[in-house]
């Protein structure tokens, strides 16, 4: 599909879910706080008039440099839609309104916490993602639980891969937060709401933050 055809399609979706905005294939939750919540439209890399819907959220506490889906999920099951399928609009809609009350529970640090602890979980085979296990502790300090935080940056520190370049990256992030929650926890709450708005910027959604994130601070 062309993106003047998806631009279609999710104007029209887009007047039936109050509190959301359009950028570009993306349709989101405003104010974006401290995570971005919305729907992505996917163009299928093997035919041009099929595309994935992905319901997803992303911690901008984390520091990102573009939007990623790792906490998400495409909607109908993976199912790759097609554009002239019958009742399109409607079959998308619905798809959409049942992940809504989802994202919109994801508007303090309790809740997202909550959320991303699934994802930092050990899968079948005892492999967590360094990225889950850093945006969930940088969750637990967003929510002050500064004792379990600690416990899962060290867990998430000696579980790092060093000879990997992004691990490393990660590993540096959480010694720093770490270090700061031992001295002075403010200090690494006020560093995640300066990441925060960093990462809003780097994403274009600047314009979109809640008026009470912190734009100007450590970085």
């Amino acid at each position: 599909m062309r993106n003047s055809e998806f631009k279609a399609i999710e104007k029209r979706l887009a007047a039936h879910l109050p509190g959301f905005r359009l950028k570009g294939r993306l349709m989101f939750l405003v104010p974006v706080e401290s995570v971005l919540r919305g729907f992505y439209f996917e163009p299928s890399g093997f035919a041009k008039d099929r595309f994935y819907l992905e319901a997803f959220f992303q911690p901008l506490f984390v520091p990102a440099n573009e939007i990623t889906f790792l906490f998400g999920r495409r909607l109908g099951d993976n199912k790759r839609w097609r554009s002239d399928e019958p009742d399109l609009e409607s079959a998308l809609l619905s798809s959409m309104k049942a992940e809504v009350p989802k994202l919109l529970r994801l508007n303090n640090a309790e809740t997202i916490a909550s959320a991303l602890e699934v994802f930092a979980k050990m899968n079948a085979v005892g492999f967590v993602n360094p990225h889950c296990r850093e945006a969930f502790a940088y969750a637990l300090v967003k929510a002050r639980e500064i004792e379990r935080a600690n416990q899962v940056l060290g867990i998430l520190i000696n579980s790092i891969d060093t000879t990997v370049t992004w691990q490393r990256e990660i590993e540096s992030r959480a010694i720093r937060i770490r270090e700061m929650l031992l001295k002075q926890p403010q200090d690494a709450i006020e560093q995640l709401a300066a990441w925060e708005a960093e990462t809003a910027r780097t994403l274009g959604l600047e314009e979109f933050l809640d008026s009470t994130v912190v734009v100007a601070g450590r970085s």
